[in-house]
């Protein structure tokens, strides 16, 4: 199902068993759109095999979805960034313009139970090795991927790095900008190995950051 040049707004999908399938999604908006699954670490709500491109995201969030075979090209997000917590990546290829996107870990607002079943589930799904995301062609103005092994992660090496937990026990992080020491606290708190580290070519402070970040490579903390 192909939607061209069409507007969405708060649309909801919200605990529910379904499976979107080959769905192509073309210019337009998506505006404050949100799926939503909290109560099932099966992940009962898929989306597979489809493509968006060129599509406005403006507040839009996904909570508990699993992804897999999907492409997203040039999908600016205008406002608050993508907000993607406590999903599952299989395939997911981003590429092209894309703004601000944020993986993360289930909300703490979900009880204890839940968020360790889910965190599970998200061990057992990553164990099977396949690649999570490809961002080698992405060009985001902020990326946040604490919540993604970053083995399984296709990157571009000159502005995306890789830390590893085992590189960062016992260094010395006092040099280093604090904005940079932060980002390397939070990959110490991953719950997988390594982390990737995006530095955003339409970040306002591509060059400082990217020297920040070129910086750790040269320490041996982060791989290029």
């Amino acid at each position: 199902m192909t939607y061209e040049n069409q507007e969405f707004q708060h649309l909801r999908l919200v605990d529910r068993q379904r499976t979107l399938a080959g769905i192509s999604v073309r210019g337009g908006e998506l505006f404050d759109c949100v799926i939503v699954q909290v109560d099932d670490p099966a992940y009962p709500i898929r989306i597979v095999d489809s493509e968006i491109a060129g599509t406005r995201l403006v507040n839009s969030a996904a909570f508990g979805v699993r992804f897999e075979d999907v492409t997203v090209t040039d999908c600016p997000t205008p406002a608050d960034p993508v907000f993607l917590d406590g999903c599952l990546f299989r395939h997911l290829v981003l590429r092209g313009r894309l703004g601000s996107w944020l993986f993360r870990e289930m909300p703490k607002s979900i009880p204890d139970d839940l968020r360790k079943a889910f965190a599970e589930a998200e061990q057992r799904f990553y164990a099977e090795g396949e690649y999570a995301l490809d961002i080698t062609e992405a060009v985001f103005e902020s990326a946040s991927m604490f919540s993604l092994p970053g083995d399984l992660v296709r990157r571009d090496p000159e502005t995306q790095f890789l830390v590893r937990k085992e590189r960062l026990a016992g260094a010395d992080l006092s040099m280093l900008p604090r904005a940079t020491q932060r980002r390397l606290k939070r990959a110490a708190r991953s719950p997988f190995d390594s982390t990737v580290l995006v530095v955003g070519r339409d970040e306002p402070d591509f060059k400082e950051s990217l020297a920040s970040h070129r910086q750790l490579v040269d320490l041996g903390i982060a791989e290029a």
